[in-house]
């Protein structure tokens, strides 16, 4: 694979985890130590970050550096089961400061069943 599929592939993995824990390009420049600007440039699919860049940006959205510059197949999950009830119940018993981390990370983890069904915000309560 060459630096420009590279740079795309990064660019499609960081629009969808910026999407699935709802930030911008500001919050993830000043995690990043960079412009706003820069991440629109990444988000181009033009260039992509430096190794130390692409380690913060992992950690801010927890999840693998390979998680952000290698396309994965997207699988499709049930969520109708048994453990997405228990931690469903478990989110709503939450403070609300609590809730809004968990469910953030819990998009990122489920990145597969939330895609897959096409969750928005406006289903939660």
């Amino acid at each position: 694979m060459n630096e420009s599929n590279n740079a795309v592939t990064f660019a499609k993995n960081l629009r969808r985890y910026m999407k699935l824990t709802g930030k911008g390009n500001k919050e993830v420049a000043e995690y990043a130590g960079v412009t706003p600007s820069t991440v629109s440039y990444w988000l181009s699919g033009k260039k992509y970050p430096r190794v130390e860049k692409m380690s913060a940006l992992a950690e801010f959205f927890s999840v693998q550096m390979s998680d952000l510059m290698e396309e994965k197949p997207k699988k499709k999950v049930d969520p109708q089961t048994v453990e997405a009830r228990i931690i469903s119940v478990g989110v709503d018993k939450m403070k609300p400061e609590d809730r809004e981390k968990a469910l953030n990370m819990m998009r990122v983890m489920f990145a597969e069943i939330y895609e897959a069904n096409d969750w928005s915000d406006d289903d939660e309560a």
